[in-house]
This record gives C-alpha cells, structure tokens and sequence, in this order.
C-alpha cells in the first residue's frame, strides 16, 4: 500500500505554514512511524506538533533548516485524535480517547490546565 496526498495538499499546508499558521497533524501511529510518512510526502517541515498512537505530543521547532524536537508532552492514557493551537500560538489543546482535553503550555513542557474527564472521546478541539 502507497500512501499519497491529494492533490495540492502539501502547496497549501506550505503556504498556510508560511503565512504563519502552526500546523499539527494527529494519527494512529506511533512517533517514528508518522515522522516518517511525514518525510516522505514532504510534510515534516510544516509540522509543527504531531500526536498519535503512542499518547504523546511532540512539538518540533521549525525555525532551522531541518525540523528539531523541541518538546514531548506525556499525560495522556490513549491516543490523541485532536490538536488545536490558540491563537496566539502560545498554547496547545489536546484531545484523546482518554477522555480528557489538555491545555499544553507551548514554552514550556508541562501542561496548564486539564479538563474532567469525559463520557466519551474528544474528537475536537478549537480555540474560539
């Protein structure tokens, strides 16, 4: 199995990256795994988190020419399936099937707030 974007995707997760937008991407593979895939479709640039399989988030510094990890946030049970940064980047929402929603500080590698667990997974997160 070959796993390919769609068209133009990775111009427009280029041009968002550029226009300044941090981006992360949530997936069920463990770390190594989704970097990776990441490389290989072009994307590990633009990346700025990445959560999956293994419970954890990994925030990369983007600023040099190849992407350098920057931070691993751990305090999920389960997998995360959602990512979302504040506005003014400076904060990271996670969701998990754990149940919980955590509020990562960016510049700093412990989290600030979490939420009581849920009836049911978080899928989403978003800043408003």
């Amino acid at each position: 199995m070959e796993s390919r974007l769609y068209p133009n995707v990775a111009t427009v997760l280029g041009q968002l990256a550029a226009d300044g937008w941090h981006l992360a991407v949530c997936t069920n593979k463990p770390e190594g795994a989704a970097r990776s895939l990441l490389d290989a479709l072009g994307l590990l640039s633009v990346m700025r988190a990445v959560g999956g399989g293994d419970n954890t988030i990994r925030l990369w510094d983007l600023t040099g020419p190849t992407p350098r990890l920057a931070r691993v946030y751990q305090g999920h049970t389960d997998s995360v399936v959602a990512l979302s940064f504040s506005p003014d980047s400076q904060t990271l929402s996670s969701g998990s099937k754990d149940q919980a929603i955590r509020l990562w500080r960016v510049s700093l590698a412990d989290d600030h707030n979490n939420s009581p667990e849920h009836q049911g997974i978080v899928w989403s997160a978003a800043f408003s």
